[in-house]
């Protein structure tokens, strides 16, 4: 008889190694090295955001993998961490892999309402609503409002200029 493999499946509690535990000993860890100002705060966020990042980059892995179901789970971590709009941008793509636009939608409108967001992430997150609501959801309206935020905005880059554009002449 073959033996059967089991494949465990990830889960979000599974990924998350944040604790208050964990805090401690980074804390103890600066200042063993002489690099803790007293300011605990400025620490754990420090920490907080180093860790994000990590799990960033291991969605942007399963994303360039073309397993948007793992991406998705590494972008809630990160997010949960250190709430930076490129994150919830890369989070709207691993939905929109997924087919699961309006999870996308709410993930791109976070994006857009955060203070910390730059003027070329803003250009990419309305392609990424244009995107979903010009292709998938048949809402030409939208789509081309979001088209033009895109295109109007002034740090839009060559490429997403592009694919604005190129979108744009698929009303027509």
């Amino acid at each position: 008889k073959k033996k059967k493999k089991l494949k465990q499946k990830m889960q979000y509690k599974d990924l998350n190694i944040y604790n208050e535990k964990l805090e401690n000993q980074y804390i103890d860890f600066l200042k063993k090295n002489g690099k803790y100002n007293d300011n605990k705060e400025e620490a754990i966020s420090s920490l907080k955001q180093a860790l994000s990042s990590v799990y960033k980059d291991n969605g942007n892995s399963y994303i360039k993998s073309k397993k948007p179901s793992e991406a998705i789970l590494f972008y809630e971590v990160a997010r949960t961490l250190f709430p930076h709009p490129s994150i919830n941008s890369n989070l709207a793509l691993a939905l929109m892999m997924r087919r699961d636009f309006g999870r996308a939608i709410v993930a791109c409108n976070e994006a857009l309402s955060s203070p910390l967001i730059d003027q070329t992430l803003v250009a990419k997150v309305h392609l990424r609503l244009a995107t979903i609501y010009g292709k998938h959801l048949n809402d030409q309206a939208t789509s081309k409002k979001h088209i033009t935020e895109g295109l109007n905005n002034p740090e839009v880059d060559n490429g997403t200029k592009k694919k604005l554009n190129t979108l744009l002449s698929s009303f027509k």
